[in-house]
């Protein structure tokens, strides 16, 4: 496992004998700190760590006229794409199936005609099977990056052949550019830091040990003892500002138009990124420490 630790930056930090309420109404990140004598200072702990898994989304579906039809040819696609999986080899790899729909609706032709104003040709309603499937490789992080995405091109590679749409499907594309809902620059392949728990605490200790490194040098430099930690405020987590709103949007776009809502994320911590490079695991905090008046005999020395 490989870590890159890099210097921590000062957020906020200094001697505060009489914080009083006009300097907190100055400081937006200190909404609830309270009033009192010692030493506030802030401490980061950040490391960088490569991604250990690699997650690509895929659109397996089946349309026809009659459901029964939609329905083989959606466990056709399925039966391929799990074929030509297999025939990878690779030991690491796992297909999850994140949620099927079902819905009857225009084609993609009669869609796009629709959305440019035309009139529309009479027909009978299309029905859709969908699923969304996700392949997720496992323990990457030791491997070059250049063999890893190759290993991610032949995914990609195999799964078209098999005829699985990478992402989303067409249709939604579509329906997702009417209602403002779709950005060209939507990724597919994921690079993800899953054992984010452990690297968390690795970054909660440094941030603990540069807060107090920093107060013990205002104290030495003030003249004054540092006391005991009196608060600690989180500023900062990695891994807990998640992408709550878009998550959101898609669940309601998936009631509203009959198209599949992803499946919830795993409520394990997580970072991921749309490039293969080390991704940052940060924590700051903000700790007061008391203080203590230095002896006298060592004040006047």
């Amino acid at each position: 496992m490989r870590f890159q630790i890099h210097a921590p930056a000062l957020v906020l930090g200094g001697l505060l004998l009489a914080w009083g309420p006009a300097a907190r109404a100055q400081n937006p990140l200190l909404p609830n700190m309270v009033a009192s004598d010692g030493i506030l200072v802030s401490g980061t702990g950040e490391l960088a760590a490569r991604p250990n898994w690699v997650e690509i989304d895929l659109t397996v579906s089946g349309k026809a006229e009659l459901t029964g039809d939609a329905l083989v040819k959606y466990r056709d696609a399925k039966k391929r794409l799990a074929e030509a999986l297999g025939k990878l080899g690779l030991k690491d790899l796992i297909t999850e199936e994140r949620g099927t729909s079902i819905s009857a609706g225009s084609s993609a032709e009669q869609q796009q005609r629709m959305m440019n104003g035309m009139p529309q040709t009479p027909g009978k309603p299309q029905i859709e099977v969908t699923s969304t499937i996700r392949l997720r490789l496992k323990n990457v992080r030791e491997m070059p990056p250049e063999e890893l995405v190759k290993t991610v091109g032949k995914l990609i590679d195999v799964a078209q052949d098999a005829g699985v749409s990478i992402g989303l499907s067409q249709a939604e594309i579509m329906m997702r550019q009417r209602y403002g809902n779709y950005s060209p620059q939507t990724t597919n392949v994921r690079f993800v830091v899953a054992d984010l728990a452990e690297l968390r605490e690795k970054a909660y200790e440094m941030a603990v040990t540069d807060a107090r490194s920093r107060a013990t040098r205002l104290a030495k430099l003030n003249g004054v003892k540092l006391g005991p930690t009196v608060s600690v405020q989180e500023i900062q987590v990695a891994g807990e500002h998640s992408s709550a709103s878009s998550s959101i949007a898609a669940v309601q776009y998936g009631v509203n138009f009959g198209q599949p809502a992803p499946a919830p994320e795993s409520s394990e911590p997580r970072l991921s990124s749309t490039t293969l490079t080390d991704i940052p695991v940060q924590v700051k905090l903000l700790v007061r420490f008391a203080i203590q008046a230095a002896d006298p005999a060592t004040a006047q020395k």
